[in-house]
């Protein structure tokens, strides 16, 4: 495994959920973080697993570059997994070449359409399976120019969790909740305007932000000019993400195009039974549909507001979109299911390193809704 670090992303961690679960006595592992291991690396890490930490002094060391290909084809892998975070992709095809293993590369951002970096299309043919993580997602990687048989569909997953119940007397507050890092791409900025927006018409609706990052202290500015200051609790980064979504009533995810694909976050809300209003980005449609949610445009937010108001104002509609989120995580989202996909594309990975000829392979994945 090549990362650039364990940091807090969606990405990451999808994995601690399935690489820590990895049979024993079947996979040797060992994770090079390209950086430092990160908040989140000890997460990632079976029990017998290795680590080579801080390969790289910067952005671009073609000494620590060259370390870790000499440590790879010491250590001689058969599979080099990566998630599309770039030094990670480009060391991951360079190892794969160096040492004959097969490159697999998780990808978890949805491309845009159009020319993709000079350095991807010299180096993508060094890949021989890109994960996507639903059917719409493939798709998009497809009209990106990777090749339709290269393309394995592994869905996001997270632990199951008994269902929770939230029957709200009157006057109690409805809390709608926000998790995630506070960047300007998942504007946090048009939820807070949506909050304003139905601040006269909803006394009691409370926004939890879960979260930090660079955009914090313009979004704490921009509530106290909204004069929704009141109404939002900036909890900072949080551990235990469940814990919040747990006394949450919704999870609201605004976030623009290109930044979610099939957002952890709202799994983990699905999870404990609570209805998701997201932006209608990425691959989002295939988690959050009509019976489960509401998608909205994204940066819009009189969309947002209107959602908000039709959930706060119907107790008996969130709690029917609840049980049914939890109901479709359980089905299709389930990170027993995650790890079992991700033992069966590794262990094939394994079976057939690779050559300058990639076979079609078994994709069951592809139908998954």
């Amino acid at each position: 495994m090549i990362l650039n670090r364990g940091a807090i992303n969606g990405a990451v961690r999808q994995m601690t959920h399935w690489l820590p679960r990895l049979s024993r006595g079947r996979f040797e592992i060992t994770v090079a973080f390209l950086r430092d291991s990160g908040p989140w690396g000890a997460r990632l890490l079976p029990a017998d697993g290795a680590v080579w930490a801080s390969m790289l002094r910067c952005r671009l060391d073609p000494v620590g570059a060259a370390r870790l290909g000499l440590k790879a084809r010491s250590w001689r892998p058969d599979v080099v997994f990566s998630i599309d975070e770039r030094n990670s992709m480009v060391l991951s095809r360079w190892v794969g070449l160096l040492t004959g293993a097969t490159v697999v590369t998780a990808i978890h951002s949805t491309p845009r359409v159009g020319r993709s970096p000079w350095w991807d299309r010299l180096t993508r043919g060094q890949v021989s399976r890109f994960l996507a993580l639903s059917p719409a997602h493939a798709r998009h990687l497809e009209t990106a120019g990777v090749l339709t048989h290269r393309i394995i569909v592994v869905p996001n997953g997270v632990v199951d969790q008994d269902p929770v119940e939230r029957p709200r007397p009157p006057g109690h507050p409805v809390v709608c909740v926000f998790a995630g890092v506070l960047r300007g791409d998942k504007r946090v900025d048009v939820l807070l305007k949506a909050m304003a927006l139905c601040a006269q018409h909803a006394p009691l609706l409370r926004l939890h932000v879960a979260g930090d990052g660079p955009e914090a202290p313009r979004l704490r500015s921009t509530a106290r000019a909204l004069g929704i200051d009141a109404r939002v609790s900036w909890l900072g980064c949080v551990d235990d993400v469940n814990s919040v979504l747990r006394e949450a009533d919704i999870l609201v995810l605004p976030s623009d195009a290109g930044v979610e694909t099939l957002s952890m976050a709202a799994l983990e809300a699905m999870a404990v039974g609570l209805p998701v209003i997201a932006t209608d980005v990425g691959s989002m449609e295939d988690a959050i549909t009509p019976d489960v949610g509401i998608l909205v445009k994204p940066g819009n937010p009189d969309s947002l507001a209107n959602a908000l108001m039709r959930l706060y104002e119907d107790g008996s509609l969130r709690a029917a979109l609840g049980r049914a989120a939890w109901r479709r995580q359980r089905r299709l989202f389930s990170s027993s299911s995650l790890c079992s996909r991700m033992e069966a594309v590794l262990t094939d990975a394994a079976r057939q390193r690779i050559s300058s000829q990639v076979q079609p392979i078994e994709n069951p994945g592809r139908n998954v809704p």
